[in-house]
C-alpha cells in the first residue's frame, strides 16, 4: 500500500551544509527523488532491492526477478548508502512515468552516481530513463565512451530520431551528473560544468520509467552505484545553484 504523502522532511544526513538546502526546498519544482539514504522507501530481499519508491509521489521502481535486482548497502557509496547495479542485468522499472514531464515538456534529470565501467567497455550504460521503449520516444542520462574516454551524456528522442549532448570531461568514479531538457534542446552537466545546448524537440511518451538500463529493459545496463536520482521542473539559475551544490555535497560525502 502506498504510504500517505511522502513529502516528509529528509533526515539530517540528507541536508547540505549550504544554508541547510534540501531538494524538498524546490517545492513543486521537485517532481521525483529516489534517495538511497531513505531506507523507509526501499524494500529489500536480504540486500537485493525489490522496490524503490520516489519520495515525492511514490513512483515505485521495482524488480520481481531476484538475479536482476541491484544491491543496497549502507556503505557502498564512499561509506554512505548506495544501490549497486552490476552492469549485466540489474534494473528497476515502473510501467508508468507517473508525473514526469512528457512530450516536449521541459524537465531536468539529476543523479549522484559512482560510475564503474572501464573505458575498454564501450557499451552505453544508462543511469535513468523514461518514456517509450526506444531511444526515439524516451529521454535519458547515461555514460558513453567517446575518444577513449568515459563521458556523461544526455539523449532524447523526437519520435523519429534522437539528439544528444556529451561532456568532454572524464566520467569515472563519483560524480553529480544531469540533463536539462528544454522545449527546444538538451544540455548535459557534470559537477557544475555544462555543454552547449543541442537543438532537439523531445517527443517523450508514457510507457515506463527505468533506473539502470534502457527503456527496452534489455540493454545498456548501468555498472555503478546510485545514491540519488531526481527529476525536476526547470529550476532556473538560483535554484539550480543550490541544487548542484547539494548534489556536489552528496557526491563528495
Amino acid at each position: 500500500m502506498l504510504r500517505p504523502p511522502l513529502r516528509s522532511p529528509l533526515r539530517p544526513s540528507l541536508r547540505s551544509p549550504l544554508r541547510g538546502f534540501i531538494p524538498a526546498d524546490l517545492g513543486s519544482d521537485l517532481i521525483a527523488h529516489w534517495s538511497a539514504d531513505d531506507t523507509g522507501l526501499i524494500t529489500l530481499s536480504t540486500a537485493n532491492v525489490t522496490s524503490w519508491k520516489d519520495r515525492v509521489s511514490g513512483l515505485d521502481l521495482a524488480q520481481s526477478t531476484d538475479a536482476a535486482r541491484p544491491v543496497w548497502s549502507a556503505t557502498s557509496f564512499n561509506g554512505n548508502p548506495g544501490v549497486t547495479f552490476d552492469g549485466t542485468d540489474d534494473v528497476l522499472s515502473a510501467a508508468s512515468v507517473g508525473n514526469l514531464p512528457t512530450g516536449s515538456s521541459p524537465a531536468e534529470i539529476w543523479a549522484v552516481v559512482d560510475q564503474a565501467a572501464l573505458v575498454a567497455d564501450t557499451t552505453t550504460r544508462i543511469i535513468f530513463a523514461y518514456g517509450g521503449t526506444s531511444g526515439n520516444t524516451s529521454r535519458a542520462i547515461r555514460r558513453t565512451v567517446v575518444s577513449s574516454q568515459n563521458r556523461a551524456s544526455v539523449i532524447t528522442g523526437t519520435g523519429a530520431a534522437t539528439g544528444s549532448a556529451a561532456l568532454a570531461a572524464d566520467f569515472s568514479g563519483r560524480h553529480a551528473v544531469g540533463g536539462i531538457f528544454t522545449a527546444s534542446g538538451v544540455t548535459a552537466i557534470m559537477d557544475g560544468v555544462a555543454t552547449a545546448e543541442t537543438a532537439v524537440v523531445s517527443g517523450t511518451t508514457t510507457t515506463r520509467t527505468v533506473m539502470g538500463a534502457s527503456t527496452s529493459l534489455g540493454a545498456s545496463f548501468l555498472n555503478g552505484v546510485v545514491r540519488d536520482i531526481l527529476v525536476t521542473r526547470p529550476t532556473g539559475a538560483a535554484k539550480r545553484h543550490l541544487l548542484t551544490s547539494w548534489l556536489a555535497s552528496r557526491r563528495a560525502a
